[in-house]
């Protein structure tokens, strides 16, 4: 069963996001950081890929093309989740009397936006192992976490986006067999996917520490 419970912390922190916007604009009289919504919007589609994968896993009817799928349209969309914590280069050179409240606001979509990602990492680690065994389940985790990791490089240097898949299939395959040797990319790369692994590891460790009463 998925966790209503999870969802609904999400949610909750979306509305925080959400109000924190709608004061920043209150206060300034302008839509500077707007595209922070759309961009938490992209980062809640992995959940929904996610959990149909892991409903597909655990109603006994599994098929590899479907969980193949799935995946890859999961795979497809994940980057978004941590690409929101890159948004914090807007602050940069941005001298106003509200800075601190605009760090505020960055943060807070980036955070939630990457603990949707982080929910969604964990069901597919959880429906892999079901699927095959927990070391495959391992391996997809470690793989996928390394992808987004050069799924945030693209979107933020190369300025691409989940959708130039389906637009321009052969010029982003093109591109990103270009980056094979640029080392922004393999240092972005390594640094965004090793980040991706390590929060997930520590905060579902911490989630699933026993409960210690005095």
């Amino acid at each position: 069963m998925l966790s209503n419970r999870q969802i609904n912390a999400l949610l909750m922190s979306s509305l925080l996001c959400t109000a924190l916007m709608a004061g920043r604009i209150y206060m300034t009289q302008n839509m500077t950081y707007v595209f922070l919504g759309w961009n938490l919007f992209l980062a809640w589609i992995p959940i929904y890929f996610a959990a149909r994968l892991k409903n597909h896993v655990l109603n006994n009817k599994f098929k590899y093309w479907k969980y193949t799928l799935l995946y890859l349209l999961w795979l497809l969309f994940f980057p978004n989740s941590p690409y929101i914590i890159t948004d914090l280069i807007h602050i940069q050179g941005n001298h106003n009397s509200i800075n601190w409240y605009d760090s505020l606001l960055i943060f807070s979509f980036a955070f939630t936006g990457l603990s949707t990602g982080l929910l969604s990492l964990h069901w597919i680690q959880q429906a892999s192992s079901r699927a095959f065994n927990n070391v495959i389940g391992w391996v997809i985790t470690i793989t996928s976490s390394l992808l987004a990791g050069f799924g945030v490089y693209a979107g933020r240097m190369l300025r691409w986006n989940s959708w130039d898949l389906f637009t321009n299939p052969m010029s982003l395959l093109q591109e990103a067999i270009a980056q094979v040797h640029n080392h922004t990319a393999q240092s972005m790369t390594l640094a965004f996917g090793l980040f991706i692994l390590s929060i997930y590891i520590v905060s579902f460790h911490i989630s699933k520490s026993p409960q210690h009463h005095e």
